[in-house]
């Protein structure tokens, strides 16, 4: 698949990418990745970029699967090749704690703010590594808030701690309900984890688009997030986050 990166790195499902002098430089709790027209490298990392990116899957087969009528068709014309990330669970976390209430360009500067005081240089760049849980742990609340993160800072501190030594279930429910006990952690953001994180693709996260979109064109019946959500798996299927996601990128935009 020919993929689109600039929607795909940049679009509110992963933080941790810049795009500078056309190159993609995606910076993680170790190291570097850097995608300059098609080619990877990575400096002090190494991730799975096939499952990364998802190109184990049959993105045409899915995208004729989802294509159930006249909206989803014209966002997957309007949206060309979008992908739904496999990203670290911890940096994925992390980052979703931050980003209730926030817009994508002030998640993604707090989490540049927070690099730069709690990760470490990456040799040979101008990048820092994305912080530890435990780094983050150990920060003052007063020091964390100078990211523009407000409320979060204990929320951030508090979850990072129980990251460090979390086990997580096998099965989907039960991870949500964990996640969901966590301190600033609400559905929307477990149902974030779970689709971009730990690969369950029928999952829609409900944020004010996808509610919008739900109520506004398709004309769903419920108000509550969870039963739009279940409505949504239901009517795509196991793929249902996928399909949300070319939903949400489409209206977006248009």
């Amino acid at each position: 698949m020919n993929l689109n990166l600039q929607t795909t790195l940049l679009g509110g499902q992963a933080f941790n990418w810049d795009y500078i002098d056309n190159k993609y430089y995606g910076f993680t709790h170790n190291g570097l990745i850097i995608i300059d027209n098609g080619k990877i490298t990575q400096i002090n990392e190494n991730v799975d970029m096939d499952e990364y990116l998802g190109n184990h899957l049959d993105y045409e087969s899915i995208k004729k699967e989802i294509n159930k009528d006249k909206h989803i068709d014209e966002a997957i014309k309007h949206i060309k090749n979008i992908t739904v990330l496999k990203q670290d669970f911890l940096l994925t976390t992390t980052s979703y704690i931050l980003a209730t209430n926030k817009n994508i360009p002030s998640i993604r500067k707090s989490i540049r703010v927070l690099s730069q005081m709690y990760g470490t240089p990456i040799p040979g760049t101008s990048h820092n590594t994305f912080p530890t849980p435990k780094s983050l742990a150990l920060a003052p609340i007063e020091d964390l808030k100078k990211a523009s993160i407000g409320y979060r800072a204990p929320y951030l501190k508090e979850t990072s701690k129980l990251l460090s030594e979390l086990q997580l279930p096998n099965k989907k429910e039960d991870i949500r309900k964990v996640l969901i006990d966590m301190p600033g952690i609400g559905p929307k953001v477990a149902d974030c984890i779970l689709l971009y994180s730990l690969g369950y693709l029928d999952t829609v996260p409900i944020d004010r688009w996808m509610y919008n979109i739900a109520k506004d064109i398709y004309e769903v019946p419920y108000t509550k997030n969870e039963d739009i959500s279940k409505w949504y798996t239901e009517y795509f299927g196991k793929y249902a986050g996928i399909a949300g996601q070319y939903l949400f990128e489409y209206y977006r935009l248009k």
